[in-house]
């Protein structure tokens, strides 16, 4: 098998609507560029500095055309998707920068993140009832409340349920109230460095009491904690230590949130279900 091989796998086993969403929003950006600023040469070939800046533009101009006559504004996923789109075309042509994370795409990020704001101020974006991803800045905030952390059994809880959501992709209420002891072992590398590994279909089904906790001492009570307990787990971590009213944190944000993190870095959406389970 070669690595010609290889790529023609992995491109088979990545998602059509992907690819095709991809190739739509690169188009996109190409006719701005040429349209407003000129440029006929393939993005993947612009020196990151002028690429920089040809997306700080494109985000707060941006428009799409209506079914009717004239223009209206993106919605705020829709900018971002396209961000997406361009990083993936730049990462399958060996771009030697990442716009999602490194520096040197510092400037559109953050026309990005306030053309979102604005374009939100104006009633545009998700739908009322939609989770917000949670971000670095929200789990930061929750430790520096002691919601998080090691200061008491409610802020271990915590921190065990978003490490679980967060790193392990595990699903709203119920993957969270079904988990055993067992599903979640230590495993190590052929480097010798250790790492959990989430078990999402367990061979066997252990027991939830273990002899080896069975001290008296202990201050936690030896049953599972309740499905509304854990509904409400980020909810009530947001109403202690989270003061943006415009940001809505529900059980599904820690997920979303790393969703959207594995996608920031360029994770192929193929490797994201696999790790995630949707």
């Amino acid at each position: 098998m070669t690595d010609a091989d290889l790529e023609s796998f992995t491109k088979e086993q990545e998602s059509k609507n992907t690819s095709i969403k991809t190739k739509s929003d690169l188009n996109i950006f190409k006719s701005y560029m040429k349209t407003k600023h000129n440029e006929k040469r393939n993005v993947d070939e612009i020196p990151p500095q002028e690429l920089d800046r040809y997306l700080g533009f494109f985000f707060i101009i941006s428009t799409k055309e209506r079914q009717t006559n004239g223009t209206m504004e993106h919605e705020p996923t829709s900018l971002k998707s396209i961000q997406q789109s361009i990083s993936r075309y730049l990462k399958d042509n060996n771009y030697q920068f990442n716009i999602m994370t490194d520096d040197e795409f510092y400037k559109s990020r953050q026309t990005l993140s306030a053309k979102s704001k604005n374009l939100k101020s104006l009633g545009l974006g998700n739908k009322s009832n939609a989770a917000d991803p949670l971000t670095d800045d929200d789990i930061n905030e929750f430790y520096s409340k002691n919601v998080m952390g090691p200061t008491s059994p409610c802020s271990i809880i915590n921190t065990i349920y978003i490490n679980n959501n967060y790193h392990f992709g595990l699903r709203g209420v119920t993957e969270h109230y079904n988990l055993c002891w067992g599903d979640i072992t230590l495993k190590v590398d052929t480097n010798g460095d250790e790492y959990l590994q989430y078990c999402r279909e367990r061979q066997t089904k252990t027991t939830f009491q273990d002899d080896k906790y069975g001290s008296k001492l202990l201050w936690y009570k030896g049953q599972r904690l309740g499905t509304k307990y854990i509904s409400k787990i980020i909810k009530s971590m947001a109403t202690e230590s989270v003061h943006n009213n415009d940001k809505r944190l529900t059980g599904h944000s820690a997920r979303k949130g790393s969703i959207q993190k594995q996608k920031d870095v360029g994770v192929r959406d193929t490797e994201i279900v696999q790790r995630t389970g949707t």
